[in-house]
């Protein structure tokens, strides 16, 4: 499966992301782009497709993803912190 067929960029392109996947119906509120966490920006949508680039399992790639949001965006009090 590509990045791009995944169930949150389906769920973008999408009328109803329940007609993709009917367990997302109780996510579907917590999915949605915002002005804070705006996913479905094509450079936020880019760097994505690069990260999972040669990765072939959802796990891999979430994975992958999970590692380059920890380390490479200060999300914390402490980002600034060597340690």
């Amino acid at each position: 499966m590509a990045f791009g067929s995944s169930p949150l960029l389906l769920m973008a392109r999408a009328e109803s992301p329940v007609a993709i996947h009917p367990q997302m119906a109780d996510l579907c509120c917590y999915l949605r782009p915002t002005r804070v966490v705006d996913w479905d920006c094509p450079a936020v949508r880019d760097r994505a497709e690069a990260l999972v680039a040669g990765h072939h399992s959802d796990t891999d790639r979430a994975r992958a993803l999970y590692e380059w949001v920890r380390d490479a965006i200060p999300h914390t009090r402490d980002a600034s912190a060597t340690w």
